[in-house]
């Protein structure tokens, strides 16, 4: 079945004040053609913005790196990025108006946009375009990445508070010349897209851009300021690490771009949902060919394959359960295959990005009573998202609270048969994007010999309401019998 353009916006669509017609108007121009390029440009790819531009004068000149939307593809050497980018951005969204301009940085290309947003480690181009932007009064954002931290600020002429913005905050000088890194690509770029959509239209009166600048940095131990409280690990030890994934929509396609472009040996899906229409909207893997009808965990490791080779990418069609009993009726008409739970013994940590709280309370009980009755520590990773704010958790057994002491899903109402019903509540790509992203950094610490950087003992949160847009929530919560 082919791409229905119109089902693919279903679930933002639902959203209270969400205003497609504003998106499908909307020209956005793209300064950059590196790794945080890329997840931007997927990420509008999801809300269907009218047209994007993306101007760079770079290159190929061997293998990209982290620069995941060219897939294995063979590309000839010295072919411009940005040709390539809109053959391909334009088969993952085909009602957009796409395209390239081998070029740095002109104003007169882009006086026609909406919003300007400089995505390289170039303070020339960025001086350049804020320039202009100022002087002709568009929408600006500027974000740079290295491969352990990130930022990002936004100019909004129509913000009284702006009205003399100071260049400097825009240049991001300390990462000039910096390699661009996947997950804080990824955590940037989805902080990045939800201000360009803010920018064109509010979700609530209280929104407004990121007018002082927003940080991530993996080296902190407050993971959102710019000062370092450890030195870089080696990541040579990915190659040798086996990750279950549960779930493989929203999250799980983050979650595997980031886990693919970490080089992580092996990694296992597992997912019973089959590709609709209406997941094109945040699940950009199933965009980049005809994949409506097939199941998730099929195309996600095909994608994935191409993207990096030297992963070991499976998929199991089935649903985690205690056994076969757990299965409901509406299950076992569909032909829902039971996971059991032991088949996750082996692993070195699991990702939950499951859309229902039971999912995640069974893999909660799963670790805890492991490291209880076997003394085997198996770590958790917790994602959620709605569109507006998300969540990241990790829960090492017998070192923190469990995910349930942390974020209370014991105590959230449960929605039978939910897709059944269709009745999915309303999603969009860039919380999820910057959740994934956020997972995959914590997973990296986690993973690191003897642990040097502690992951993150409290949840890390998103938020569109906050001026910061990222924190640490503080659980006072008491541990449950489970993880104390």
């Amino acid at each position: 079945m082919a791409q229905d353009l119109e089902s693919r916006l279903d679930r933002q669509n639902r959203y209270p004040g969400w205003n497609q017609d504003v998106l499908d108007n909307a020209a956005i121009t793209l300064i950059g053609s590196g790794p945080l390029c890329h997840f931007v440009a997927t990420a509008l790819t999801g809300l269907q913005v009218g047209s994007v531009k993306i101007v760079d004068n770079s290159r190929f000149n061997g293998t990209p790196q982290n620069e995941f939307l060219y897939l294995d593809n063979p590309i000839p050497a010295a072919e411009s990025k940005v040709y390539v980018l809109k053959d391909i951005l334009s088969t993952m969204n085909g009602k957009m108006d796409i395209d390239g301009i081998h070029s740095t940085f002109v104003g007169q290309l882009v006086k026609d946009s909406n919003v300007l947003v400089d995505l390289t480690n170039n303070p020339g181009s960025k001086s350049r375009s804020f320039r202009f932007a100022v002087q002709q009064k568009i929408l600006y954002i500027s974000a740079s990445v290295d491969r352990t931290k990130g930022t990002m600020i936004s100019y909004d002429p129509n913000n009284p508070k702006q009205n003399q913005p100071a260049e400097g905050d825009f240049m991001h000088v300390e990462f000039k010349g910096q390699a661009q890194g996947a997950i804080p690509s990824g955590v940037i770029a989805g902080a990045v897209v939800d201000d360009i959509r803010r920018m064109l239209f509010k979700l609530s009166p209280g929104e407004s851009a990121a007018t002082n600048r927003i940080y991530y940095n993996l080296l902190s131990d407050a993971r959102f300021k710019p000062t370092d409280d450890h030195e870089k690990a080696d990541g040579s030890y990915y190659k040798d690490r086996k990750i279950a994934v549960i779930g493989a929509g929203a999250l799980g396609n983050f979650v595997g771009i980031n886990l693919a472009l970490l080089g992580v040996g092996n990694v296992t899906f597992i997912d019973y949902d089959i590709i609709s229409n209406s997941n094109l909207n945040r699940q950009p893997l199933f965009s980049f060919y005809d994949s409506v009808d097939r199941k998730k965990v099929d195309v996600i490791t095909d994608i994935l394959r191409k993207i990096n080779p030297k992963v070991k990418f499976e998929g199991i069609d089935g649903k985690i359960v205690n056994s076969n009993e757990e299965l409901s009726d509406e299950d076992k008409k569909k032909g829902v295959k039971p996971v059991d739970l032991s088949y996750l013994f082996e692993f070195d940590a699991i990702i939950s990005c499951g859309d229902n709280p039971d999912v995640r309370l069974t893999l909660n009980d799963y670790v805890s009573r492991l490291r209880q009755t076997q003394n085997k520590v198996i770590p958790l990773l917790d994602g959620g998202t709605s569109p507006k704010n998300g969540n990241a958790a990790v829960y090492i057994p017998g070192i923190n609270a469990c995910i349930d002491s942390q974020l209370g899903y014991s105590a959230m109402p449960r929605i039978k048969q939910r897709c059944a019903a269709d009745d999915h509540a309303p999603s969009v790509v860039y919380t999820n994007l910057t959740i994934g992203s956020l997972l995959c950094g914590e997973l990296s610490l986690v993973l690191a010999p003897g642990m040097p950087q502690m992951p993150i003992k409290n949840p890390l949160f998103y938020t569109g309401i906050s001026a910061s847009r990222f924190g640490l929530q503080v659980i006072e919560s008491q541990r449950c019998e489970l993880c104390r």
